[in-house]
């Protein structure tokens, strides 16, 4: 991964010592309470975002491809997460407020027909600040860092040279608990700074439906979940990337795992090959810890 933007690093040093000088005796005068390192979120994961940070591990079966030399089966492996800093919140309700998260991921795709190459991986570093102001409604915003890189077994094989795909942005989303546990959220990213401006444009746009019907306040719970994810980037002209997930998903406090089947029909989610068209099923067992 290129070196992050400078300012994700000055944004996380002010706010830790911004928390760190806060004493007890501002934050009831003020009415707030602040918490670090916060194990829950204020802005719920788009589940079906096939770029999501989380650890994951998938069998993959290929439909269709014009990804180049690559067989119709492969592995997809994930690592990372969603981490809180700094939660700001009223000192009688610790579901609303603001808090600030550094996201941080890695997702690569192994060819398992190809002695297990691997085409590429992207990786992803973020700080993202969630705000929730009512019990339906949430957004975000913050600086994204998103680079991709293709496998060198893979370069060796196809002579495929690396075009530098490496974006900063801005993003910032909405999402609306419209019915129970149903929620739809919309989201959008400007890259302001591109390693690539001959193949690459600024525009991701992003939208969903999701439902984890027993994934309430309770401590534990189970059952069964669905989503629906939606993407396109100005660079691809628009089209759209189709991501459909349902399964089973088992909470133990912040904690959710996940088992069930992904279906995928859009662009390559390797950025270096964005360019190629994937339609795949998938098998695979997701954690966000």
């Amino acid at each position: 991964m290129s070196q992050p933007n400078n300012a994700l690093v000055f944004l996380i040093i002010t706010f830790a010592a911004c928390a760190d000088d806060s004493t007890d005796q501002d934050r009831e005068a003020s009415g707030l309470s602040i918490s670090a390192f916060p194990e829950s979120h204020l802005y719920p994961a788009n589940i079906a975002d096939p770029h999501r940070p989380t650890f994951m591990i998938s069998a993959i079966r290929i439909q269709q491809t014009t990804v180049e030399a690559t067989s119709e089966r492969r592995v997809g492996i994930k690592a990372g997460g969603r981490l809180g800093l700094i939660r700001a919140h009223p000192a009688d309700n610790s579901g609303l407020g603001f808090q600030l998260n550094l996201d941080v991921g890695f997702s690569g795709q192994f060819d398992a027909g190809q002695s297990w190459d691997l085409i590429g991986w992207n990786g992803v570093l973020g700080l993202i600040g969630q705000y929730r102001f009512n019990p339906r409604w949430a957004t975000k915003f913050g600086l994204n860092h998103f680079s991709s890189h293709l496998g060198d077994e893979y370069t060796a094989r196809t002579g495929r040279q690396r075009i530098s795909y490496t974006r900063e942005e801005f993003q910032a989303g909405a999402n609306w608990k419209f019915y129970r546990r149903w929620e739809l959220y919309a989201e959008a990213g400007y890259g302001f700074r591109l390693s690539n401006e001959v193949l690459q444009k600024p525009w991701r746009l992003q939208s969903g439906i999701q439902i984890e019907p027993n994934a309430g306040g309770q401590r534990r719970s189970s059952g069964w979940y669905a989503a629906l994810d939606f993407s396109a980037t100005e660079e691809r002209d628009y089209s759209i990337n189709t991501t459909f997930q349902t399964g089973f998903t088992y909470r133990s406090g912040p904690r959710r795992y996940r088992a069930g089947i992904e279906i995928y029909d859009g662009q390559m989610q390797i950025g270096e090959l964005f360019d190629s068209d994937d339609q795949y099923i998938s098998l695979g067992v997701w954690a966000d810890i």
